[in-house]
């Protein structure tokens, strides 16, 4: 036969001029045979017959009508698909084993590509399975003589068409020769004299010496070198190769390596080792499972996946004997497949404004399917996404928007809360890769879209867009996203953008800035526009106190955040970003607090000088309390000053008794939380016993206390309300439970925002007593800012003010005003500076040397207690003087 016609209802005809031997596949070809009344079977089959064997087609195909088998000349007939013929009129096909719906089918029955029977409205020939084994072709072809011009560079231009179709029409006419061949498209040109890189897929595989003897043919013909690198897409996805090698037995090894040398017939080789362990009778295993064989220890098991996905599973059998996780990198069938089709879309196969409705309508219900729970399925789904923005920018096309819901509905079922866990590889929390690939994917693709601009708002569940037209009226410059972010446009020279809010996607990024842990938003925004344009987003994010926000963009040259270009609101609006150039945004918020330098050193400095100095206050207090205490005011102010020294040295010792709470015995936790709530709580209410009494002398003047009444008071003030105040709050937080009464890790009460949280049983009584302190100072310095009867005009103005100093510093430490900071510190963010730092510190150093600052004003301030000090140490000294006198009188008088 000279000349041949080779039928394919995929492509409208293929001429060849010569032939010697082909394979010939009738892709329309069909036998009708009666199966019921109003029912008809109908066969689409695949038949490989040697050339030669008829006059003509016609001869051949009346022949294989009348009965298939009785022809010797046919090498291989094989069915790909099955239809039957409904009462309705419509045909329902199937594909065999081995087989899938064809791409064609796929583009213009998008529901057929993830399921294995499909619905036609009519017997179409095309509506067929074609095999799973393809060959995928990338090459290159190098023309020495022809010379680069600039204009070639340029996709589109006059020049590189006229090349493209003229060389392309001659790779085809040599190409088409091998069996099934399907499509050739040049996707480049480059410089070199001419270098032209082009892609070709056959649906069928072949031998190495077609390949080799057309591509001489064309070499010949064009004075042209060619490069090219094959690809077999077997039905699961992979290419097997099995060896058998003999170990002797005799020698008791612990594994044996191997290696695979691979020869093309161009005599290039690649070499692959492999280690494979042995396992000895003493050797530690792994035992079988389900379908998994025994494995030695310290080594991963591999195997294939299950025949509806493609790729590898692996388990690790660990050191004693027992399996590890399941490690899958299987990808279902259908993603599998509608990825490669991205990928030669995006290698030149096909045009991708005609198929991208069909690509993405197949990517949506690939992601709506319940086993795609896997990071291999979300990879290759992403990489789907990756092609498809490749392909579109490669060619300079858009696709409509009527494509775009279907594309929304993709991203936002890759971002559903139950695929949180397969966005990075098992045992690799800390890779945040494939969300980066993820959101650079979806600007490409937004940017890919041609928007309608009637279209101005598209939603789903974890995806909303927005599109602001500056000519459309009907748009509004503020974005507010049902995600918990709004966002406005403040100023812009744009005339069209696209704002885009992603929910559950902030966790899948990089949770670190400069090196900065951070607590990621779970809302990440997007920012599209032509121009550029000024925003201002607010966050629905809660911040915790003394907790720095960070507005943020994501720095496409290393992939991370930076906050270059982007400010915070401050303390004042803590949920406001504005930046001034578009990207993709959001807001961290700090793991930690603000941590202030040296103040746990100042803290236990501080406390060290108060229990030292407390101490020596009841060590004076013993000693001198006979020679003060001699009126009954003297005995109420002693008195109530042994027992503020008391209760402060207790509560101190016990906050000293575990400064690093996780590291102490978790028992004592408890116990010293009650006793530091308890013993600072008493020592306010004799602070306030004290202040109650120095308000009654002053304002009654003439009235004295009884001496009974006045101290039964102070014990119960003292006593009895703090225990009833740690009581009742030790039952209404769950009796005691850590996380509710106290902190595990700080072994003190917990504040958990304003007005909630067990601090406030310590705070709010705390604050009361320290403002009736204040009164009753203010009382104070209001009586010595009164002149007496007596000293009339001689009021002496300086003596007033040393008097109203000396009465400040001598009553701010024993009755807790310096305390009065502590409201500050609560209401004052660390983030507001310098103000917030000053009040801190200043907080910290008063509260802590407070037993100190007690010594100083509540023993050595008062005369008295200075008189019978000195008088006590002072006769002691001079009992020593005279004793030592005596000695010497005496001893002188032996000499004599």
């Amino acid at each position: 036969m000279n000349d041949c016609d080779l039928f394919s209802l995929r492509k409208s005809c293929l001429k060849m001029k010569s032939c010697t031997e082909f394979i010939l596949i009738l892709l329309g070809l069909f036998i009708k045979a009666s199966s019921a009344e109003n029912s008809t079977q109908v066969y689409y089959i695949e038949v490989h017959i040697e050339a030669g064997a008829y006059k003509n087609f016609t001869d051949f195909i009346d022949n294989l009508i009348l009965d298939v088998n009785s022809s010797a000349t046919v090498q291989n007939f094989s069915i790909t698909t099955e239809c039957n013929s409904l009462i309705t009129g419509n045909v329902n096909c199937s594909c065999n084993s081995g087989y899938s719906w064809s791409e064609e089918v796929c583009q213009n029955f998008s529901q057929c590509c993830n399921q294995n029977e499909c619905m036609f409205n009519d017997p179409n020939p095309r509506a067929m399975c074609l095999s799973n084994n393809k060959v995928l072709v990338n090459g290159s072809f190098t023309l020495a003589d022809v010379p680069y011009t600039s204009s070639l560079a340029e996709s589109g231009s006059q020049d590189y068409n006229a090349f493209v179709e003229k060389y392309t029409g001659k790779l085809q006419q040599v190409y088409s020769t091998l069996g099934w061949f399907d499509s050739l498209k040049i996707t480049r040109l480059r410089q070199g004299s001419i270098i032209a890189d082009f892609v070709m897929t056959v649906t069928a595989p072949f031998t190495s010496a077609e390949l080799e003897n057309t591509t001489k043919q064309l070499q010949k013909n064009n004075n042209a070198s060619f490069n090219l690198i094959v690809t077999v897409s077997l039905e699961n996805g992979q290419t097997a190769y099995q060896a058998f090698e003999g170990i002797f037995c005799d020698e008791k090894l612990e594994g044996h390596d191997v290696s695979c040398q691979f020869q093309n017939r161009l005599n290039q080789t690649k070499l692959f080792s492999l280690y494979v362990p042995i396992i000895n009778d003493d050797s530690t295993i792994c035992k079988s499972e389900l379908d998994w064989p025994d494995a030695k220890a310290n080594f991963n098991a591999t195997k294939l996946c299950n025949p509806t996905a493609v790729g590898l599973q692996m388990r690790y059998c660990m050191a004693n004997g027992t399996w590890g996780d399941l490690i899958s990198f299987c990808v279902n069938q259908a993603i599998s497949k509608l990825l490669n089709v991205a990928m030669n879309l995006q290698r030149g196969l096909g045009i991708v404004e005609k198929q991208a409705n069909g690509i993405f309508v197949r990517l949506k219900l690939s992601t709506d399917d319940k086993s795609f729970e896997t990071f291999a399925n979300v990879n290759a789904s992403v990489g789907v996404l990756e092609s498809m923005r490749d392909a579109s920018n490669i060619q300079n096309s858009k696709w409509n928007d009527t494509a775009f819901p279907d594309i929304l509905k993709s991203l936002s079922n890759l971002l559903n809360g139950s695929l949180n866990d397969s966005w990075r590889p098992v045992g690799n929390e800390g890779n945040y890769t494939l969300a980066l690939k993820y959101l650079r994917a979806v600007d490409g693709i937004i940017n890919q879209t041609k928007f309608a601009t009637a279209t101005n708002q598209f939603q789903q569940e974890n995806v909303q867009v927005k599109i602001y037209n500056k000519s459309d009226p009907s748009t509004q410059k503020t974005f507010s996203s049902e995600f918990g972010v709004s966002v406005s446009i403040t100023e812009t020279v744009s005339n069209v953008s696209v704002q885009t809010a992603f929910k559950n996607l902030g966790s899948k990024l990089p949770n670190t800035l400069d090196g900065k842990e951070t607590v990621p938003s779970e809302i990440i925004l997007l920012v599209k526009a032509d121009k550029k344009t000024k925003i201002s987003a607010e966050y629905n994010q809660q911040r915790l106190p003394n907790h720095e926000m960070y507005c943020v963009y994501l720095n496409e040259d290393n992939s991370t955040w930076s906050e270059g270009g982007c400010k915070w609101g401050g303390v004042s609006k803590p949920k406001l970003c504005t930046c001034d150039h578009l990207s993709a945004f959001t807001i961290l918020m700090a793991k930690h607090p603000i941590e202030l330098k040296y103040m746990e050193e100042l803290t236990y400095t501080g406390l060290g000088f108060s229990i030292v100095s407390l101490t020596l206050c009841l060590v004076i207090e013993f000693l001198v309390w006979n020679a003060v205490v001699k009126t009954n005011i003297a005995h109420f102010r002693h008195t109530v000053l042994v027992n503020i020294t008391v209760c402060l040295l207790i509560a101190h010792c016990s906050f000293l008794a575990a400064p690093v709470p996780s590291a102490s015995p978790p028992y004592w936790c408890l116990p010293l939380t009650v006793m530091k709530h308890f013993c600072f709580l008493a020592a306010f209410f004799w602070m306030l016993c004290l202040s109650l009494g120095l308000l009654h002398q002053v304002i009654f003047v003439f009235v004295h206390l009884r001496k009974k009444v006045y101290l039964g008071l102070c014990l119960f003030l003292g006593y009895i309300c703090p225990l009833v105040i740690v009581i009742v709050t030790f039952i209404t937080y769950d009796n005691g439970r850590p996380g509710s009464y106290y902190s595990g890790e700080t072994c003190w009460l917990i504040y958990e925002a304003a007005l909630k949280g067990s601090i406030h049983a310590f705070l709010f009584p705390v604050f009361i007593i320290v403002f009736v302190n204040m009164f009753t100072m203010v009382v104070v310095i209001s009586r010595i800012l009164k002149p007496n009867l007596s000293e009339g005009s001689s009021h002496d103005e300086k003596e007033v003010a040393r008097s109203i100093v000396k009465t400040i510093v001598l009553l701010t430490p024993t009755l807790g005003i310096t305390w009065i900071l502590g409201l500050f510190v609560l209401m004052l963010d660390l983030t507001t500076t310098p103000y917030a730092q000053i009040v801190n510190y200043a907080f910290t150093f008063f509260n802590s040397f407070q037993g100190f600052f007690i010594l100083l004003t509540g023993c050595f301030g008062e005369k008295k207690v200075r008189d019978a000090l000195q008088k006590r140490f002072g006769r002691q000294q001079s009992m020593n003087y005279k004793s030592e006198s005596s000695s010497r009188i005496t001893s002188a008088t032996k000499t004599k």
